[in-house]
């Protein structure tokens, strides 16, 4: 799934592969772009949002190396409006599958989870929060 941002100044996507995603950013309205490569913190990606907060902040959620309805999470964040990216943090002893995420600012940010399944009880998705730009999801 290829993630994207539009805003009437700039525009960016995503482009992952199974090791390596590429960002690629354009701010004068497509007639140049800035390519990044992100290495994957897994074999291959799930999903992945991009999203940017600002010009400068941006975060990239992944979720992947997925096996039995369970998967391995991830929060990329920039703040230099993609040149590079960093490991933000991860939600930790949550292995079920990642169904949506996003920042509201550099800080404040929110992951959904799939349904947890058990028996003779409903379904239960989970949504975790951060306020402290991905490091502690809670």
């Amino acid at each position: 799934m290829t993630a994207f941002v539009r805003t009437p100044d700039w525009k960016a996507f995503e482009n992952g592969g199974d090791t390596t995603i590429k960002i690629l950013k354009s701010i004068d309205k497509g007639k140049t772009w800035d390519t990044t490569s992100v290495l994957s913190p897994f074999p291959s990606a799930r999903l992945r949002l991009l999203g940017f907060t600002s010009e400068q902040n941006g975060y990239l959620i992944l979720s992947g190396d997925r096996t039995m309805s369970s998967e391995a999470n991830a929060i990329l964040k920039t703040n230099d409006g993609g040149k590079t990216w960093v490991n933000a943090g991860t939600v930790q002893n949550n292995y079920r599958l990642v169904t949506s995420g996003g920042f509201i600012n550099n800080t404040l940010g929110f992951i959904s989870f799939g349904t947890l399944n058990e028996m003779d009880q409903p379904g239960r998705p989970s949504l975790y929060r951060t306020i402290d730009g991905g490091e502690d999801v809670g």
